[in-house]
């Protein structure tokens, strides 16, 4: 099912090994979580979804500053960091005043640890107001013919977009693509999406590797599960967690490898196969995490990265 294996891919764990953690963070929390620096100034989102929202973006214990930051429309870019009636900045700071004064007696009376949650979500979305990065968010500014190439779409202003955040130094970007759910009429389906996402991802790696940004970026492709081998009578092709691909990539990774082998119907696998929490544990290790560091979860207990004897695909190093 979708949330079974939503969850999967963005935490490594199944719900049924991840019982006792209610919260555990996404991937790309955790990557935020890692790589942000400390000491960046003004607040500025180091975990971006683009397009749908989907099931990734969840900080989980680490706490709302490493939570998925949403961009629904990539030509549309950041909406309402500013007021229409464009306030002016003494009467933004009085305001500002008066609701500390407000928020201050309300902490008196209440739960301080909801409290300080909301005062660290107000506290960043005035910073990210201000931030001198902003501009990144503005697909106008791009080179018109560079733009083009990524596909005047919402899938290739989505890859446009995490172009201009990885030249930013965004510690991690992700692009929700749906429609691959493809029950029924899975030929013209898939065909439609390939037609907008194949010159995009092609746009965008190309320009990785020519900015030298590949050799500092992992890249992934991956669904949450795979489609049963056999269309069917009504070209549809139906949930199969049983085999499914990946594509991975950037950084130090090994090149040119296809890892694994299916039976000519896709059915099953004819050597060895990866686990897709194997897959996570390797995409940490690309990105400089220990895949078997440890945090310490909300309720004060030590939570593992992976779940207890993960290894990585340890061919792509």
């Amino acid at each position: 099912a979708h949330d079974f294996g939503q969850h999967l891919v963005n935490t490594g764990y199944r719900f049924t090994e991840s019982q006792g953690f209610p919260d555990i963070p996404s991937l790309g929390s955790v990557v935020a979580y890692a790589r942000t620096r400390k000491d960046t100034g003004a607040y500025f989102p180091s975990n971006i979804i683009i397009n749908d929202r989907g099931r990734g973006g969840s900080a989980g214990f680490l706490g709302v500053k490493y939570a998925g930051f949403h961009i629904s429309n990539p030509q549309r870019g950041i909406q309402n960091l500013i007021g229409a009636s464009q306030l002016s900045s003494e009467r933004l700071t009085r305001r500002e005043k008066l609701l500390e004064i407000l928020n201050e007696d309300f902490f008196r009376r209440n739960n301080p640890q909801a409290y300080n949650t909301w005062k660290q979500m107000f506290e960043s979305a005035l910073s990210f107001m201000n931030s001198d990065r902003l501009s990144v968010f503005d697909l106008g500014l791009m080179p018109a013919k560079l733009k083009a190439s990524f596909g005047d779409t919402r899938i290739g202003n989505a890859f446009a977009l995490a172009y201009r955040l990885a030249e930013k130094q965004t510690p991690f970007i992700q692009i929700n693509i749906g429609g691959w759910d493809t029950h029924n009429n899975n030929r013209a389906k898939v065909a439609e999406i390939c037609r907008d996402l194949d010159p995009a991802l092609a746009t965008l790696l190309g320009e990785l590797k020519a900015s030298g940004l590949f050799s500092q970026t992992l890249f992934v492709l991956v669904s949450e599960f795979g489609r049963t081998p056999d269309a069917g009578g009504k070209d549809g092709r139906d949930h199969y967690p049983k085999i499914f691909s990946g594509l991975i990539g950037g950084g130090a990774l090994v090149k040119g490898q296809v890892l694994g082998e299916t039976d000519a119907k896709g059915e099953k696998p004819l050597k060895e196969s990866w686990h897709l929490k194997e897959f996570l544990s390797t995409m940490h290790r690309a990105a400089g995490i220990d895949p078997e560091a440890q945090l310490t979860s909300s309720t004060g207990r030590p939570f593992s990265l992976s779940p207890r004897e993960t290894r990585y695909i340890s061919e792509l190093f």
